[in-house]
This record gives structure tokens, C-alpha cells and sequence, in this order.
């Protein structure tokens, strides 16, 4: 079986991925647009003298006495447009814009956006919510390619919902459940959603369990 981890907020999940290799199954972690020193395998691993930057560490500048970090730990970016200077004449109005600069993306969220409603998980996610995650599809379509499970941290039970449909996902809660899910925001009704299709929820935190059964 080969899984995949995603986030690594206080390296767990470069941590649990280093378990489960010592225990020969074959787990890779994926952490993107995070570059905080403590989700950093050479945090974890390495040993140096002096203190690195903390969200934006310059490891080459660093004597690390011959760690090297491991080929399964991906560090990637989120592929992004570089805006201008640009004036927002009312609110929403750039909202209102990157939709009507597409328009065909209205229709490649519709069935995305339908099959969020057969859940029938409440408070329904919006077509708005669906169309705001979808522009990364390409970048995570990519990314989960050739796994068998994904491992997703925090909120990226949203992106494993939406772009690894015909793959189980475990939802790894650390904090996450206590409030996001109760949010009125497009992110607190995905994680909703996305913890409810999820193959199994793990919980870190005891306190989290009235929150859990108050999901479902």
C-alpha cells in the first residue's frame, strides 16, 4: 500500500510517514505553501548550532552534520497567478471577477458542486464554496497520483474529498474539530462535509469528542 501524507503542521505527519517506513509500508508526506521551521524534517532530525528563521528557515546556510532530508518528504507550491496592483471598486468585487474571468469553470464545478448536495451533509456547502477550492484541482490532482490512501491533517480532508474521489481518505483531527467545522464560512461547511466521507476520523485531542458527536 502506498500513502500519501498531507500537511505537516508540527511535523506530525513527517513523523507518522517515518513509522510506518520503519514498518515497511510505503508513505511519502506532502507539504506545501508551509515552510514553518517546526514542519521541516530537519527540525525534527538534524542537528546545528544556531537558531534558523522560523517560517521561512535557509537550511543551505546551516551546518546540518550530513542530514540530508529524505526523497519521500515533497515540498511543493500551489501554482499561483501574480496579481497586479488592482483597485476593489465595491465588496466582492474581485470574488465577482476571477469567476467571470472563466466562465467555464462554472461548469466544471457543477458536478463537483451536486454531488456536495446528494451528501446531504448540513449546512450545505455552496456553489461559491466549491468554485473557491477548485482552481488547485490541477496542482492536487497531480500531487495524489499513484496513492492508495491519503492521510489528510487539519483541513486537507477538503482537497483529498474533493480531488481523490476514487481513493479512502483518513481525516487526522488536531485541533481542527473544535471550531472550524461550526464556522459559517466555505471552509468550516467543506471539513464538514469532508469529515463525514471520511474512511476513518482520527482524534488527537479528547477534548474534540463532543465536537465529533455533534458532526455524526
Amino acid at each position: 500500500m502506498k500513502i500519501l501524507h498531507v500537511g505537516n503542521i508540527a511535523n506530525n505527519a513527517y513523523n507518522n510517514a517515518k513509522f510506518l517506513r520503519r514498518k515497511g509500508v510505503e508513505a511519502d508526506v506532502l507539504c506545501y505553501d508551509y515552510t514553518h521551521v517546526m514542519a521541516q524534517p530537519e527540525w525534527e532530525d538534524a542537528k546545528f548550532e544556531e537558531q534558523p528563521d522560523e517560517f521561512h528557515p535557509r537550511w543551505d546556510q546551516h551546518d546540518l552534520q550530513g542530514f540530508k532530508r529524505p526523497p519521500w518528504f515533497l515540498q511543493e507550491e500551489l501554482a499561483r497567478r501574480v496579481p497586479g496592483p488592482r483597485t476593489q471598486w465595491f465588496k466582492g468585487h474581485r470574488r465577482l471577477e476571477r469567476v467571470f474571468r472563466d466562465p467555464m469553470r462554472w461548469v466544471q464545478v457543477l458536478p463537483k458542486y451536486l454531488e456536495c448536495r446528494r451528501t446531504g451533509s448540513l449546512p450545505r456547502p455552496r456553489f461559491m464554496d466549491v468554485l473557491r477550492v477548485y482552481p488547485s484541482r490541477t496542482c492536487f490532482m497531480k500531487w495524489f497520483a499513484g496513492y492508495d490512501l491519503i492521510q489528510a491533517y487539519a483541513t486537507e480532508p477538503i482537497h483529498a474529498w474533493m480531488f481523490a474521489p476514487d481513493r479512502p481518505y483518513v481525516a487526522f483531527e488536531h485541533g481542527t474539530m473544535r471550531e472550524i467545522p461550526f464556522e459559517d464560512s466555505a471552509r468550516g461547511r467543506l471539513l464538514t462535509l469532508a469529515y463525514r466521507k471520511a474512511a476513518r476520523v482520527l482524534i488527537t485531542n479528547p477534548d474534540v469528542i463532543a465536537s465529533a458527536q455533534r458532526l455524526g
